[in-house]
């Protein structure tokens, strides 16, 4: 058995770089290895066969020896984990997920780690999904009303909201294989419990994130960009404002992960309006880290609108993204980027 000893950050992300332009498929097949079945790499909210990337980072490494086929090193808590965690990487055994969810009183216990397995799952998260739950997480509190969320996104109602949180909790309980208890009185065990807490409030009966679903979140870079703009009293109101719906939707473009990866991979990790480079300026810390914004105007969005990760995202630092977000509108690139000129031209 060789043995797997990696030193250079880069060659793993080189690695990484490579399974996202051609896929998991031929990855695969063009290094010799099955799918993991337990370890598995997270990296920018993706999960990745771990014993795989560390195959291929090897050759990356030490091009005179080649990469290390599967059969040559062995996978697991003591050689890959190990291996990719001093690196500074996250590793998951998904064994340590299947843990029974306990349920007491008809709530179910599940924590982070079962969350993120089972948002990774193929199937459980659905359309715009992702969205609403970054959505939820935004509004103050993290909570909000099912009829607040029909207003955001231009439900005449509250029944299709209902629907997609149940539809989306009953989902995740499958593949955790959770079975809720029938609720005292209802006809339905209340699958909305395992996304969130609930209690009656002035405005309604509101749902709030569970603390351990958004732990999953962040640790799966959903969160990344969040709480950039914060939701007001005022945009949750009664009388929601016109285009407030289509803010928040704009906002989620931002942390589409597919869309936030194409968008770099094009325009690479630097500021496009002050050109600051986190790797230049902090290192192997500092690599790969930038906002993205979404530049497109409202007024040309329609219902069928998807987004251009090339044209409708640019990266930016996450002091420019405020800027450009400062009093809730969304100022152009190009206007940042003269007040930063003109600004440095005063203080000379």
């Amino acid at each position: 058995m060789a043995s797997l000893k990696l030193k250079n950050k880069e060659s793993v992300l080189q690695a990484i770089k490579e399974f996202d332009e051609i896929g998991q498929a031929k990855f695969l097949e063009r290094y010799g290895f099955r799918k993991s079945r337990d370890f598995y790499l997270l990296y920018e909210g993706m999960s990745y066969d771990s014993k795989a990337i560390a195959g291929v980072a090897f050759g990356i490494e030490n091009p005179e020896l080649g990469y290390l086929r599967s059969a040559e090193f062995s996978g697991g808590k003591e050689t890959v984990q190990r291996v990719l965690e001093n690196l500074g990487f996250t590793v998951i055994d998904s064994k340590l997920t299947e843990t029974i969810v306990t349920i007491e009183n008809g709530i179910p216990s599940i924590s982070k780690e079962q969350y993120m397995r089972a948002l990774q799952t193929d199937g459980v998260l659905k359309d715009d999904n992702e969205q609403l739950l970054v959505t939820l997480y935004e509004m103050p509190s993290c909570q909000a009303t099912a009829t607040q969320l029909a207003k955001i996104y231009g439900y005449k109602d509250f029944a299709p909201i209902n629907s997609i949180v149940g539809k989306l909790g009953k989902r995740i309980a499958q593949s955790l294989k959770i079975e809720l208890p029938p609720r005292p009185s209802k006809n339905s065990p209340g699958w909305w419990q395992i996304i969130c807490n609930g209690e009656y409030t002035d405005q309604g009966f509101a749902w709030r994130l569970r603390p351990e679903l958004i732990d999953a979140l962040y640790e799966l870079g959903f969160l990344d960009d969040a709480k950039n703009l914060d939701l007001t009293e005022e945009a949750v109101s009664s009388v929601l404002p016109e285009g407030a719906r289509r803010k928040v939707v704009v906002n989620a473009y931002e942390r589409n992960r597919t869309a936030r990866k194409l968008c770099i991979q094009y325009h690479g990790a630097v500021c496009k309006v002050c050109d600051l480079d986190f790797k230049s300026l902090y290192g192997s810390i500092g690599n790969g880290f930038i906002h993205v914004h979404h530049i497109k105007k409202l007024s040309d969005i329609g219902g069928e609108y998807k987004v251009d990760p090339k044209n409708d995202l640019v990266p930016v630092c996450p002091n420019c993204h405020a800027m450009i977000h400062r009093g809730g509108g969304s100022m152009p690139i190009e206007e940042l980027r003269a007040i930063i000129a003109n600004q440095a031209s005063v203080d000379k």
